[in-house]
């Protein structure tokens, strides 16, 4: 996934996102949380599976529900788990990881596949990288990222860890995100020569992805 993640068309970055809030979503349905959602946990299938990405690396997941069924309580105070750059502010605060954090992590990290890093990408402190999210202004940061998609964090913020998250309705707003007239046949990147891609967005367009 790294190898794509400064140079793909606004079509693959927002399939592989919708793929990826879906994977989220079956692993909670599932009673799991990830805890590290990334860029590097995100592969692309072979063959004829090559269509299809895949969220995989559970080490840090944690079951939600107790042997009864029930939504277990947020413990006080918990451990760092998780990959400091695409962590909730939640996390930063050592506060337990529900289903929203999930998805506050594919938050940072569709960012950062649509600009080419973070602001807070070179700093190795963590109160710094939580003073950075805090203060994090959609707007003045992203320039590739469709507008729509800052409504996606705007939404999520408003949820703790019991809240139930309404899936189409963020489904919804990654849809907006996906240029009009290609769908879900549209050929990714990856599917096309490397001759070919170039040809047809050009060096120029290559340039604007490139970190800056």
């Amino acid at each position: 996934m790294h190898q794509y993640e400064v140079i793909m068309c606004d079509c693959s970055k927002f399939f592989t996102v919708l793929q990826a809030f879906t994977a989220i979503r079956t692993l909670h349905n599932a009673g799991y949380v990830h805890r590290d959602v990334k860029p590097s946990n995100l592969c692309i299938g072979n063959g004829s599976q090559k269509r299809t990405i895949y969220l995989v690396d559970f080490g840090l997941s944690r079951s939600i529900y107790s042997k009864d069924g029930k939504m277990r309580s947020p413990r006080r105070r918990i451990d760092f788990r998780g990959t400091m750059k695409y962590v909730s502010l939640n996390m930063h605060m050592k506060k337990e990881q529900g289903p929203v954090d999930d998805y506050i992590c594919l938050y940072y990290s569709t960012i950062e596949m649509n600009e080419g890093q973070l602001p807070w990408k070179n700093i190795k402190d963590a109160k710094e990288v939580e003073k950075n999210k805090k203060f994090f202004c959609f707007e003045q940061f992203c320039k590739f990222t469709p507008p729509p998609f800052k409504n996606f964090y705007v939404e999520l913020e408003k949820l703790s860890y019991r809240d139930t998250i309404d899936y189409e309705f963020f489904l919804h707003i990654i849809k907006e995100c996906i240029p009009e007239g290609v769908n879900e046949f549209t050929p990714y990147d990856w599917e096309e020569a490397p001759t070919q891609m170039s040809e047809e967005r050009g060096i120029g367009d290559l340039q604007k992805q490139l970190p800056r």
